[in-house]
């Protein structure tokens, strides 16, 4: 069991990350909508047109900059947290230098693409014989480009901050970027504060994804209504219990909505339907 943590700071930053995109949008918006009033003001102040709009494009560049830091400091103080390595909080101090040698704060930048997260979640979660053998990501399909657009985002900041160019990122991949930050932060809470009810979500998950695995790929197994329905009553079952491990954690992201989404959908599976409706219904909400 991990210590509780408190990650309100970062949940403050995230909502002011969130409200300087809502500008940025108001600025495009305004910009294409009133390009000719734009012309005006600027000629009004004696500057250029061009210098404006470079001004205007510096906004997009120091959002790309805020997700990312915002995401490797959450981390970082995470690594930190479970590890209990602030100061006091051990009684052997030797362990504390030894900590702070190994991962000294001025220094220490956690990669936080999706991959690496999932190996500093093995490299520093210690599982019980009896849970999953690790924590990963809970990741589903209806999330996927989201998390693509993520991993492209840090590596258009990495490229932002040692050539100073725009490599190809824009606004559409700052709000893809944001999500997946806000889900980050879910994560990070849930994993050092909700330890047992994140574990036994992401065994929900997989043992659901499993049994949809077996579904579409022993189809011979599966072939009369009988089979597909105690299959798909599984799985109906494992999805109330998903729904009720989520009320208990946090699930303030847009992804973890799109999981609950699928696992509700899958909760109402009617098995007096017609064996294609539900099957329709286990392909439209894969784990």
């Amino acid at each position: 069991m991990l210590m509780s943590r408190d990650y309100t700071e970062f949940k403050e930053r995230l909502h002011t990350i969130d409200e300087k995109i809502k500008k940025a949008d108001d600025i495009n918006k305004s910009l294409s909508d009133n390009r000719n009033a734009y012309r005006e003001f600027a000629s009004s102040i004696d500057i250029d047109f061009s210098v404006l709009l470079t001004a205007f494009d510096f906004y997009v560049p120091a959002l790309l900059i805020d997700i990312y830091t915002f995401c490797e400091q959450l981390f970082k103080k995470f690594i930190y947290n479970i590890l209990d390595a602030e100061i006091d909080e051990l009684d052997n101090k030797h362990v504390y230098k030894f900590i702070k040698y190994q991962l000294p704060e001025n220094k220490f930048s956690p990669d936080v693409k999706i991959k690496s997260i999932n190996s500093q979640f093995k490299k520093y979660l210690f599982m019980d014989e009896n849970e999953i053998d690790r924590i990963t990501l809970l990741k589903i399909p209806q999330n996927e480009d989201l998390f693509r657009s993520y991993d492209k985002l840090i590596e258009h900041r990495h490229k932002y901050a040692h050539r100073g160019i725009n490599s190809g990122f824009d606004l559409d991949l700052i709000k893809d970027g944001f999500k997946v930050a806000e889900f980050l932060l879910n994560e990070v809470i849930n994993i050092n504060n909700f330890f047992t009810e994140r574990v036994r979500l992401q065994e929900i998950i997989e043992e659901i994804r499993e049994k949809q695995k077996k579904l579409k790929e022993n189809s011979e197994k599966y072939e009369t209504k009988r089979a597909i329905n105690a299959m798909a009553e599984k799985i109906r079952t494992l999805a109330i219990d998903g729904i009720n491990v989520l009320k208990k954690i946090n699930t303030d992201s847009v992804l973890l909505q799109n999981l609950n989404n699928s696992l509700t959908e899958l909760s109402k599976m009617d098995l007096r339907n017609k064996v294609e409706i539900n099957l329709s219904i286990l392909e439209k909400n894969k784990m």
